[in-house]
């Protein structure tokens, strides 16, 4: 009998055909085996269905959920999976991204020895930057702004990427009672652990996140003026409204179990598109909001961008 942990690693695929080979081996590569993989495919019309069916024939640990629900979007997909869990630690996994070997192995051991089981636990890691045009590392992470309360983390606009998280069943509980309005999934379960619960970072690059064309969320590579020019575009703004309306959504559903304090950090993000800039910097100023930890920059976005930026609904 295994007498480690058991963790369920959750992946939501899509047209994943050209990648999700190299990642499927990944996770058989894994020194951790104490693992099952539970894929909900969000409506492929390539080979991925039939590349996850040969797997699942060759590995029991791997199974494929089929639904009647049709394209949900990856949020919602990764979401509807979490109703089938019952694992001590939970992992979200992409399926274009390559695990290193000792992923789960290290992430694991960081939980059993830090985790506390009266708490809702989330640990994330970092990650290289791989390129898919040259078959090359870019960059040795790509998490740089790291939060350690709630107040710094409302104005990041995302939670860390999934594919970076392992949490407990703790916070999945607390997770499965939501169901409102969601655009990222993870960005309510990282939402969710400051709220109620601890978050540790492990300050190790674990996987390979590989940039393509084709990725789903924005290309995190790249150059110097690119950034530059991204952090001066005015009609960017300083909250983007998918993220805004989730948050008020998940504060509605949760208020009656948040302490005041908690209340009153949430209270304060959502007052601050309704100032003007003078007020918006006041606010910062006075509060103990930051951008991941960061005052400063948080100050320079609400001088140089509007304070709420409209985005087409994932």
């Amino acid at each position: 009998m295994n007498t480690k942990p058991e963790v369920t690693i959750l992946m939501s695929s899509y047209n994943g055909e050209k990648f999700i080979t190299s990642q499927l081996y990944s996770l058989l590569g894994q020194t951790y085996t104490n693992w099952k993989l539970l894929i909900r495919d969000d409506g492929s019309t390539d080979k991925t269905i039939d590349i996850i069916k040969n797997f699942a024939l060759s590995d029991t640990r791997i199974e494929l959920s089929q639904d009647s629900l049709g394209n949900l979007g990856p949020g919602l997909s990764f979401w509807q999976l979490l109703q089938f869990v019952d694992s001590s630690y939970i992992m979200f996994c992409d399926q274009d991204d390559i695990w290193l070997e000792r992923k789960i192995e290290i992430c694991v051991n960081y939980a059993t020895q830090n985790f506390t089981q009266s708490t809702p636990n989330l640990l994330y890691c970092n990650g290289y930057i791989y390129s898919n045009t040259s078959s090359a590392i870019e960059a040795s992470s790509f998490i740089h702004l790291h939060a350690k309360t709630l107040a710094d983390f409302l104005f990041l606009n995302s939670g860390y990427h999934g594919c970076c998280l392992l949490f407990d069943k703790n916070l999945l509980n607390i997770a499965r009672e939501y169901h409102g309005e969601l655009n990222l999934h993870d960005n309510i379960i990282c939402l969710l652990a400051y709220t109620f619960g601890a978050v540790h970072y492990l300050n190790k690059s674990l996987m390979l996140y590989r940039q393509h064309p084709s990725n789903f969320t924005e290309q995190v590579r790249k150059s110097k003026w690119q950034i530059v020019q991204k952090f001066f575009d005015r009609n960017k703004g300083v909250i983007t409204s998918d993220h805004y309306s989730e948050n008020q959504q998940v504060f509605s559903h949760y208020k009656t179990r948040m302490s005041v304090a908690t209340q009153h950090i949430f209270n304060t993000y959502f007052t601050f598109p309704q100032l003007n800039r003078l007020q918006r910097i006041a606010l910062i100023l006075k509060s103990k909001m930051t951008l991941g930890g960061s005052k400063s920059i948080l100050i320079f976005k609400v001088l140089l961008r509007k304070p709420l930026q409209d985005v087409k609904k994932r």
